[in-house]
């Protein structure tokens, strides 16, 4: 009987033990329900199936911890680095294609040299895992619903990179609108369509790439077309469509010697060619280009101080004159234009043009009209011609004329020629200059002109128009003579236009006399 109660008694002592820890469980499984309780009711159930007894929430994150918003929950800290890792390197490597204008260029995050700034936020992790029993899981999980952990990955990139990639494209691809133009060959008009310009807003560009490049939330490509402004030309081909004759031509003779018609014919061939658009202002001494060796001029004779006197570039007064009066004859506006300080021979007083160099005087005038003009010029000859070629707008019933007046008597200087010895060129005993005597330069007479222009309708005169009104300073010619002999000269008055004219534009001609040391009238002798 003892044994049995003795058997009783430890089988009720097993099953006192039994329930005794069965009551403590129950009370830690009260304690966690508890504790879970503290949230919302619906949220019960899933928080306390997490801390079941299971190992798989062993060394792996819970809740609350994240990177850049993301989840790292059930990983590893291995699995978290490899993942992080792997997105920062997707993000450093993002493939970027920019076009412009239809070109298209590969780039990835490298070429702007863009990097993790903060890799070592990483280590941040190494003790987040979820370690040790179901209670210190779950008082670690409570730590990080209390202070989550959210990694976040910082990106850099080189601003002045991206800057001067855009900069670059922009500044290669950007065009000035240029208008249509045209050149004559043969005869004919040959029309060269305008180019539509294209330009860039740099610096917006550059913001807008850079925004893109910088928004690290999504490793997906990077497509970016550059955007840009066309702007059409003023002047297309249909402004080219000329008239059969020119709007106004010119043409002088009279060009001088060799080194003189070289620089006329230089200043032509740079003339010719150049299209004025409606409202631009051309310079002649622009369009001549430089005055100078380098680029074809010679010394020839020019006014300089009142004399005659070899000059670089003497004779393309000659040009800028010739061109002056198919510019008035073209009725474009005249900017700026000055008489030279002696009379020339080979327009009429008034309507003549000079320009100098040296000093920057200028003949310019302005394309008043509604069409582009273009300029031809050419030496034929002992002549220069300008040609105004544009769309004619006026009325074919109107036309016009110009004309000079001398308002002052002539002033001659005294003397009327500078006389030099020269028996080099004038042998005695040899006549191999007619009457012993040879004139290096022309006297000019000093006067007042005005030039004026006339409008007709039908024939009819309509008005008169007060061009110019010039001043003109005399100065004494040149000549040299045999020392067997003395010069007389005088000048005179003769229709105007004569061929055999000195000075054929206001009709005079010079008397020059040859005679002997005795006074005698020296006879003509043939070469």
């Amino acid at each position: 009987m003892f044994y049995y109660k003795n058997k009783n008694d430890k089988k009720k002592r097993i099953l006192a033990g039994a329930v005794a820890v069965i009551i403590v469980l129950a009370m830690i499984a009260s304690m966690v329900v508890s504790a879970f309780a503290e949230e919302t009711q619906g949220q019960v159930q899933a928080k306390s199936y997490d801390l079941k007894f299971n190992k798989k929430t062993t060394g792996v994150f819970g809740r609350s911890v994240s990177y850049e918003g993301i989840s790292l929950e059930g990983k590893t800290y291995d699995e978290a680095v490899s993942e992080i890792n792997e997105y920062a390197n997707d993000r450093l490597t993002r493939y970027m294609q920019l076009d412009v204008l239809g070109y298209k260029y590969d780039y990835d995050g490298s070429s702007f040299s863009t990097t993790w700034a903060n890799p070592d936020v990483v280590s941040q992790l190494s003790n987040m895992t979820l370690e040790g029993n179901l209670i210190e899981q779950y008082k670690k999980q409570k730590d990080l619903d209390q202070s989550p952990i959210d990694l976040d990955l910082q990106f850099t990139v080189d601003e002045d990179a991206v800057r001067s990639t855009v900069a670059e494209y922009t500044s290669h691809f950007y065009k000035d609108p240029q208008n249509a133009t045209v050149t004559r060959e043969n005869g004919q008009f040959v029309v060269t369509e305008g180019v539509t310009g294209v330009s860039f807003d740099t610096d917006a560009i550059a913001a807008e790439l850079l925004a893109k490049i910088e928004d690290f939330s999504t490793a997906d490509s990077i497509q970016y077309s550059f955007p840009f402004t066309e702007t059409p030309p003023t002047y297309d081909s249909s402004y080219f469509n000329f008239s059969p004759t020119p709007l106004g031509s010119y043409t002088t003779t009279r060009l001088g010697d060799e080194p003189r018609t070289n620089n006329i014919r230089i200043s032509a061939q740079n003339l010719n060619g150049n299209v004025i658009y409606p409202g631009e202002t051309a310079s002649t001494l622009k369009m001549f280009h430089d005055v100078t060796e380098e680029n074809g001029y010679q010394m020839g004779l020019g006014y300089e101080l009142g004399k005659v006197v070899p000059s670089m570039g003497g004779g393309i007064c000659q040009t800028t004159t010739t061109l002056y009066n198919a510019v008035i004859r073209a009725e474009l506006t005249v900017v700026s234009r000055k008489s030279h300080s002696m009379i020339v021979s080979y327009v009429e007083p008034a309507l003549d043009a000079t320009v100098d160099y040296k000093s920057g005087l200028d003949f310019t005038f302005t394309n008043t009209l509604n069409y582009p003009i273009y300029i031809e010029s050419y030496v034929d000859g002992d002549s220069v011609t300008v040609n105004i070629w544009g769309v004619e707008e006026r009325a074919a019933n109107r036309t016009i004329a110009f004309t000079s007046t001398r308002t002052t008597d002539f002033v001659w200087k005294d003397p009327l020629y500078v006389q030099r010895v020269d028996d080099v060129n004038c042998k005695v005993g040899n006549v191999n200059v007619v009457y012993k005597q040879k004139t290096l330069t022309d006297p000019h007479p000093g006067f007042t002109a005005q030039s004026y222009k006339h409008v007709y309708i039908d024939g009819v005169e309509q008005s008169v128009e007060l061009l110019n009104t010039s001043v003109y300073g005399p100065a004494s010619g040149e000549l040299i003579h045999a020392s067997d002999c003395t010069i007389q000269a005088r000048p005179n008055e003769v229709p105007t236009g004569s061929s055999w004219a000195t000075l054929p534009n206001i009709g005079i001609a010079f008397t020059i006399d040859t005679y002997t040391l005795s006074g005698e009238q020296w006879p003509y002798y043939p070469y």
